[in-house]
């Protein structure tokens, strides 16, 4: 059964760890945390109540509760990912966490979560992990070829242009970036007055928020995903809750891992300065 909504705050931590390198996946695991990141976000999604969406409500976490609790998930789901990244001290394996999380990206895409997939790509476009050029250059070329890609496709050019259009063009159970949403909808009502020059009711703007908001309906209605939990759900909320209460400058620990002066060293010469230099990710 899916939850409701995943409450971060009293979540039980399991005995052992399932995955003693989580973040250093297998593909085909990778597929597997998809999907349990798919469960848990489809629960969010749906307890989102339109009343919380609209007017003041929006602003005020005691009057849409479920909102801030997707939104206060997407943003810890990015924070792991560039701790992850970021507390990683060998580059061969910081690069294969990278390219695995990118892999991730791609493959929630494919399954039309783009909420998450937007996640992880604000943990790796983040300012102190994005600067890290070196890794970057050692991870695999296809890795590469699909990390500038997504970059593209979920780009905030055109009021996200590429990503409206890949989100109308598929089919099937979606999870639309919630950012676009709450971004049309403060758009659609602080940017309109609620009456025209004359005194009549602005119908433009009482429609093009009626739009917005049966859209997200009917995303909602459509959002039935038929994936099993499995053990791995709860691994991954456990790391998320370990990055949550990780304390450090990340962009100090981007330096150390990167200096300045390393820009211009070979991605042979970075294999060779940090493969010796070795710690275990969280607990």
């Amino acid at each position: 059964m899916i939850k409701s909504f995943v409450n971060l705050n009293v979540l039980e931590t399991p005995e052992g760890e399932p995955f003693p390198r989580f973040e250093l996946l297998t593909r085909f695991n990778v597929r597997e945390l998809a999907q349990q990141i798919t469960l848990i976000d489809e629960g969010l999604y749906k307890s989102i109540r339109l009343m919380e969406l609209t007017g003041e409500a929006r602003h005020d976490k005691k009057k849409s509760p479920n909102v801030h609790r997707f939104i206060d998930f997407s943003n810890e789901v990015s924070n792991w990912v560039a701790n992850a990244i970021l507390r990683e001290l060998n580059a061969k394996d910081r690069a294969k966490i990278m390219s695995n999380f990118i892999v991730l990206c791609d493959y929630l895409k494919s399954i039309r979560n783009f909420n998450s997939m937007m996640s992880i790509l604000a943990g790796l476009t983040v300012s102190p992990v994005n600067r890290l050029k070196l890794t970057q250059r050692i991870m695999p070329p296809n890795s590469q070829k699909i990390y500038q890609q997504i970059q593209v496709e979920m780009g905030a050019i055109g009021s996200f242009k590429l990503y409206r259009e890949i989100l109308r063009g598929g089919s099937g159970p979606c999870i639309p970036f919630m950012g676009v949403t709450l971004n049309d909808i403060t758009f659609t009502e602080d940017g309109n007055s609620d009456h025209t020059k004359d005194g009549l009711v602005n119908w433009t703007k009482r429609t093009l928020l009626f739009s917005t908001l049966s859209q997200f309906m009917e995303y909602q209605k459509s959002c039935n995903y038929d994936y099993i939990e499995t053990p791995m759900r709860e691994s991954f909320l456990r790391r998320v809750q370990n990055s949550r209460s990780l304390e450090g400058d990340l962009y100090q620990m981007s330096l150390d891992l990167e200096p300045m002066e390393s820009l211009h060293k070979s991605p042979k010469t970075l294999r060779q300065s940090f493969t010796s230099i070795k710690i275990p990710f969280g607990s």
